[in-house]
């Protein structure tokens, strides 16, 4: 093999080495409240119109409430609410009931809150 060749390889191999997010190698975890203001700010807007009609007060619909920060979390966490989102709108189970598909950026944002972690 030539030493391009083998020049091009190495450099290749080496950008590919660096193209991984180092915060998520290193599994950072945020600070709780850094969690439940992304909460507040990007996911309770989405939710609000879109789930907690059915997803909420004493007898929530398939007993998930989407309400409060601390039920949302849960629910979110469970991967339930994302496979439930995700789904095409004629599946069975598809979320919201009756309702459009979320947006890919509000399915975003969500699946960006599924994959916080808080200390």
């Amino acid at each position: 093999m030539n030493k391009k060749l083998q020049f091009i390889i190495v450099g290749f191999l080496a950008f590919l080495a660096c193209e991984t997010n180092v915060e998520e190698d290193l599994n950072v975890a945020l600070d709780c409240s850094q969690v439940e203001e992304y909460y507040t700010e990007n996911v309770k807007p989405i939710l609000e119109p879109n789930c907690t009609v059915c997803h909420s007060g004493s007898s929530p619909s398939g007993g998930v409430s989407l309400d409060t920060y601390t039920t949302v979390y849960y629910a979110i966490k469970s991967g339930e609410v994302l496979d439930r989102i995700q789904r095409e709108s004629d599946d069975p189970g598809f979320m919201p009931s009756g309702g459009q598909k979320l947006s890919v950026e509000n399915i975003f944002v969500i699946q960006k809150f599924f994959e916080m972690e808080c200390q």
